[in-house]
């Protein structure tokens, strides 16, 4: 086998194409790269034998992106050769050799994935991603229909590669990167918050399921406690029933009198979610990935020009979190602070007269414990302020004795990283909305799905769920696909 794959894949081309494999397990896994920009395929090939390590250099380090998902099986009766037919086929047409395709495939027509029906989804945050994993869901029953040929396209400028400190970093407005995060309800006072309380239970129910499937994805389910110094009605009226009812959270306990901290009028605890953003990211991108999504990395200037990627797009998603200037998004600027306070093992958040907050919360899965932090709409500084970041030092030495389960813990803090981002906030809560408009003489959607602000990852999954459904009621309905389905 080894010596046909040399034969067959040596990069010759332009584009250049690099393959490796590697014996994971049971598992091959094949990477064709292209250069920067270019789409190309991931795919895995499950088979019971090679021991075999291979790797054949052609693309730059630069040129390395994973589009897509291919999963062949080898059958009971399946040969070697006809294993690896199906295997050059497939990296020949990715590399566009005319004569890539089989006898069979030129008898019955390969199709193009160019050609295919595709709904784009523009932002890897984590809307993007949770967004185009739910569509992927929504259209599966779907493909059928339509010939078995039906895609998801994630389009985004940034992606999950790195966390806070290291030597590659992200954007002040790849909000996603520089988020906490915790699951910490909001009580439901207005049409809105109602609106985004169910978004939340949706979340908090998928967590839940995650936690038992995938328990390595960046998810730890924890203890919250709130303490807060001028509590509105909202906070006050809340008990463990209509707690657990709107957030689907429980083990709600309100403090008692003499368990709260000096200034403190409210206290209470839940069982809540803290998650390790970089690694939660980059287990969607990975499971997107493995469920056949396809993935560019493009600096898009509008939504619209989406419609350009493919011959074929059929509906945009613009899960780009700032809008594409839309003139209701603002930035709210967020600085924290990554530290070494591994002793944390609870989420702890105390919201002060003033209006500022202070908060603890650990990531779990050895991303450093986060202590924050700054709420600042309309600012769009993007270096750490030190004023700030002894503020918050400050105040998380308080909280360490709430968040710590070790008695008489040292104050001492190494900070780890500064931490600045943009949340991309919206006057008016979420835009969900579809918007038509002529491209290319023929009549657009783009499905809008950003300006949720620091909720995302609270909401994330409700608002994809949404989404997903927005997307299939588009496809059934409105789309050029709609006689098929």
């Amino acid at each position: 086998m080894l010596s046909r794959l040399t034969n067959a894949f040596s990069p010759s081309t332009s584009p250049s194409a690099l393959l490796v494999l590697g014996e994971f397990g049971s598992t091959i896994h094949i990477l064709h790269l292209l250069p920067e920009n270019s789409i190309n395929e991931r795919f895995s090939i499950t088979t019971s034998s090679s021991a075999t390590t291979f790797h054949c250099n052609g693309a730059t380090e630069q040129g390395r992106e994973q589009i897509g998902t291919v999963t062949l099986h080898v059958g009971d009766g399946e040969t070697a050769d006809s294993f690896l037919d199906d295997v050059e086929t497939r990296i020949h047409k990715l590399r566009g050799d005319p004569s890539g395709s089989s006898p069979a495939q030129q008898q019955t027509g390969t199709v193009n994935r160019n050609d295919v029906p595709t709904v784009v989804v523009i932002g890897a945050g984590i809307l993007g991603l949770t967004s185009a994993i739910k569509i992927q869901e929504a259209v599966a029953a779907r493909k059928a229909d339509v010939g078995g040929h039906l895609q998801v396209l994630l389009v985004s400028r940034e992606w999950p590669s790195s966390i806070p400190g290291s030597p590659s970093k992200h954007s002040p407005n790849y909000a996603s990167m520089w988020a906490g995060a915790h699951v910490r309800p909001i009580p439901a006072t207005t049409a809105q918050l109602r609106r985004e309380a169910e978004w939340l239970k949706q979340t908090v129910a998928e967590f839940s399921t995650q936690l038992q499937t995938e328990p390595w994805s960046g998810i730890t389910r924890t203890l919250g406690i709130e303490l807060l110094e001028a509590p509105d009605d909202g906070y006050q009226k809340q008990d463990a029933k209509s707690f657990s009812e709107e957030t689907g959270l429980l083990r709600y306990r309100k403090w008692s009198e003499a368990e709260l901290p000096e200034n403190v009028v409210l206290g209470y605890e839940y069982e809540t979610y803290c998650v390790n953003t970089p690694v939660y990211c980059q287990s969607l991108l990975r499971r997107f990935i493995l469920r056949g999504g396809r993935t560019l990395k493009r600096d898009l200037k509008t939504e619209w020009e989406a419609f350009g990627l493919q011959k074929n797009v059929v509906l945009v998603v613009n899960a780009s979190g700032t809008g594409f200037g839309d003139p209701k998004y603002f930035p709210t600027r967020g600085q924290t602070v990554v530290t070494d306070m591994e002793d944390a093992t609870k989420t702890v958040t105390r919201q002060h007269k003033d209006g500022t907050w202070s908060f603890i919360i650990p990531r779990f899965f050895s991303g450093g414990t986060i202590v924050g932090g700054t709420k600042q709409p309309g600012d769009w500084s993007a270096e750490p302020d030190a004023n700030t970041r002894a503020t918050l030092l400050a105040g998380g030495r308080e909280l360490r004795q709430f968040a710590s389960s070790l008695a008489g813990k040292s104050d001492d803090v190494s900070v780890i990283a500064d931490v600045v981002g943009r949340r991309p906030t919206r006057e008016g809560g979420m835009r969900i909305e579809l918007e038509r408009q002529p491209v290319s003489g023929r009549q657009a959607a783009v499905l809008h799905a950003y300006g949720a602000g620091g909720r995302g990852y609270e909401i994330g999954w409700g608002v994809a769920n949404e989404i997903a459904q927005l997307v299939n009621k588009f496809l059934i309905e409105e789309s050029p696909l709609a006689s098929k389905l």
